[in-house]
């Protein structure tokens, strides 16, 4: 059970910094390309990533009993590694940003699916 706390707390923390950044300082992270381009948009994708954070935590609190928030999680890093490396393959990214997502998302859907409960007691 302590593995994925561990990577659920990861992803409480990753999840709750990028989202503070993107609601406060939008226009800085336009400038460094990693996040949207304008304002507004931002700062929606901010709101989404603290309640990525939240739901982050709730399930760090009880693992067993909250397997579908895990999943879930699974998915959101899975899904941000394959953009990742298709906005490296196509060029709409550079590389350095592309393959960061890919090592991020990788990692973490990794570990979540590896520590995922398993068994009765996982519902």
């Amino acid at each position: 059970m302590r593995g994925i706390k561990v990577f659920l707390f990861i992803s409480f923390v990753i999840s709750v910094v990028y989202g503070l950044v993107l609601l406060f300082m939008p226009g800085q992270m336009a400038e460094i390309k990693m996040g949207p381009q304008d304002a507004p948009s931002a700062r929606y994708m901010g709101a989404t990533f603290i309640a990525l954070a939240v739901l982050a935590w709730y399930a760090f609190r009880n693992p067993a009993k909250n397997v579908a928030a895990i999943r879930a999680f699974i998915v959101a890093f899975g899904l941000s590694a394959l953009v990742g490396l298709f906005n490296g393959i196509t060029g709409a990214e550079e590389w350095g940003l592309a393959l960061t997502s890919v090592i991020f998302g990788v990692i973490l859907a990794g570990g979540l699916l590896i520590f995922t409960p398993k068994g009765e007691k996982a519902t």
